[in-house]
């Protein structure tokens, strides 16, 4: 999970653009409820590090109401030339045209996700900083996740919350199977003080499923990776260099050892799949056993 950069300009002049933009009995309708969702984007925009603390502008759901929510929830709309245009300015501000899920880390940026559900916080549906690229399967998966019973949010901010080291939450590392084949496995660490923000990297990891799509990918690039090795080992200048296979293999523990320093650069399963190379002891014997 990473931070990107997100729009920096006037909310409420982002909402009213839009609201400009509709026509007819829509814009009446919008016309009637500005100030009311004025008064909300101060509110979202002075709790953005606090967005559990939101409550719904319109609770009961009278008659008039209704029109109210259905006319703020259709506001948002991805062929709207406003969205369009957030669309490319977040790509802009976070490195091109191809953006990494903030969430996933692993597929491509294709949605924009209601961060405050728009199920649930109608008058947000254009909040330009409630509007957080992922990617689809991560924006499915999230659907209206959005408090514990105890009042936590339950996914990660991409905007506002600051991310811990994806090692800091989550374990890898490499086992030998049954067959007497090494694979990576993908667990939830077990610490006795959690650092700030474990938490919710927890809660997110847990509800988009991703240990299940760490676990999958690690084991992809492992799978890569013992290509490489293997020739590595077999390499007879490679061995001719040292003096034992050990001094061999902690050569290249170093090299895997030395990515884990640049964990943005990496990325997440790059950093798993690193990590288990690194601090698996079952590896060291298996290796030991059969490149020796």
């Amino acid at each position: 999970m990473r931070r990107i950069n997100y729009y920096t300009g006037n909310s409420k002049e982002f909402l009213h653009s839009i609201g400009d933009a509709l026509h007819a009995e829509n814009k009446s309708t919008y016309l009637s409820i500005e100030g009311e969702l004025y008064a909300k984007y101060d509110e979202f925009d002075d709790n953005s590090t606090s967005l559990e603390n939101l409550t719904p502008v319109w609770v009961q759901k009278t008659p008039e109401n209704v029109v109210k929510i259905d006319c703020a929830h259709d506001m948002y709309n991805r062929e709207r030339k406003d969205i369009s245009t957030l669309w490319e300015y977040l790509k802009n501000v976070n490195g091109g045209k191809v953006i990494k899920c903030p969430l996933c880390g692993v597929r491509d940026v294709t949605d924009l996700d209601h961060y405050a559900p728009r199920s649930i916080f109608p008058e947000y549906s254009v909040h330009p900083r409630n509007l957080i690229p992922t990617c689809h399967e991560c924006n499915l998966e999230k659907d209206n996740d959005w408090l514990t019973p105890s009042g936590h949010r339950i996914i990660f901010n991409a905007y506002f919350d600051n991310p811990l080291n994806i090692l800091c939450v989550v374990k890898s590392e490499i086992k030998i199977d049954q067959y007497n084949m090494p694979y990576v496995r993908v667990v939830q660490t077990n610490v006795d003080k959690r650092p700030k923000g474990y938490g919710i990297m927890m809660r997110t990891l847990v509800s988009l499923g991703l240990f299940k799509l760490y676990s999958e990918h690690v084991n992809d690039l492992l799978k890569t990776e013992f290509i490489k090795l293997d020739a590595y080992l077999k390499n007879p200048m490679t061995r001719c260099s040292y003096s034992s296979f050990e001094e061999c293999w902690q050569n290249r523990k170093a090299e895997y050892a030395a990515c884990l320093h640049y964990p943005e650069v990496v990325g997440e399963v790059n950093l798993l799949l690193y990590n288990a190379l690194v601090n698996s002891p079952d590896l060291d014997v298996w290796l030991s056993q059969n490149y020796r």
